[in-house]
């Protein structure tokens, strides 16, 4: 799934370094759960994310909404 949506993300270069392209794929994730009144902390209580985001979805959601959510 990751490899296809690498494929057609035009904001992923061949020559992306890992941890650009984790947080290119994670920025969706984070965005859907502040649509839905969720935040990563509560994501990662239930089971939504796997622990190994924590930091890039913590970082992508603190740069996403920096007043707080």
């Amino acid at each position: 799934m990751n490899i296809c949506r690498r494929g057609s993300d035009a904001d992923i270069t061949r020559w992306m370094k890992y941890d650009k392209v984790r947080s290119v794929l994670i920025e969706p994730t984070v965005r859907y759960l502040g649509s839905i009144g969720t935040t990563v902390a509560q994501a990662l209580n239930l089971g939504w994310l796997s622990y190994k985001f924590k930091a890039s979805a913590m970082t992508c959601e603190a740069r996403l909404s920096p007043h707080g959510v």
